[in-house]
Formats: C-alpha cells, sequence, structure tokens
C-alpha cells in the first residue's frame, strides 16, 4: 500500500506489587521505539510522582527479566534503584546515596 507505515504496536507490562511496581512500555513516538522503563520517584514520597527512562533496546522478554530483577532487588534492600538518579536526571535521595 503506498503511504501506509508500519509502526511498533504500543505494549505495556507491570512487575511487583504496590510501592515496588516496575512498569515497562514500548511506544514508537516515545525513546525511538526503544523499551521505557518507569518506577516511582521516591523522593517525593507523599506524591504519586514517576521516572521513567530508555532502556535503550527492543527486547520484550530481556526488559521483562530485568524488571523482575530489579524488583526483587528493591524489596529485598527497601531502597529505590539508583538507576533512576542517574547523572544529570536530579539529586539522589538520602537512602539511595548511601
Amino acid at each position: 500500500m503506498p503511504g501506509h507505515r508500519v509502526t511498533t504496536r504500543e505494549w505495556s507490562h507491570e512487575e511487583g506489587p504496590h510501592r515496588f511496581r516496575v512498569r515497562l512500555f514500548q511506544d514508537s513516538t516515545e525513546f525511538g521505539g526503544n523499551i521505557g522503563l518507569e518506577i516511582r520517584d521516591w523522593r517525593r514520597p507523599n506524591e504519586y510522582r514517576y521516572r521513567s527512562l530508555s532502556l535503550g533496546h527492543r527486547d520484550r522478554e530481556r526488559a521483562v527479566k530485568y524488571a523482575r530483577v530489579l524488583v526483587r532487588w528493591w524489596r529485598s534492600t527497601g531502597v529505590p534503584p539508583k538507576l533512576v538518579w542517574r547523572r544529570g536526571r536530579g539529586r539522589q535521595p538520602r537512602e539511595a546515596a548511601a
């Protein structure tokens, strides 16, 4: 079909229980079609703010495995993942900076 463009379908997946939830998503308009990760911003514990970043790949199985490991680690330590507070993304909370 002339003029017909194939796009990556939208995809979303959540891992983890309340308070430790990680959401994965893929949308052709965000992050160049790469899978994104969204996690609650624990620098603001009384607000429901979220941070998102690109995982830099499009492999959904790999992303789900990564999210499961991330949730397990977060639940066992009680400390939010540092990957969300990478350089250039704001200050780390005091608990995560240690």
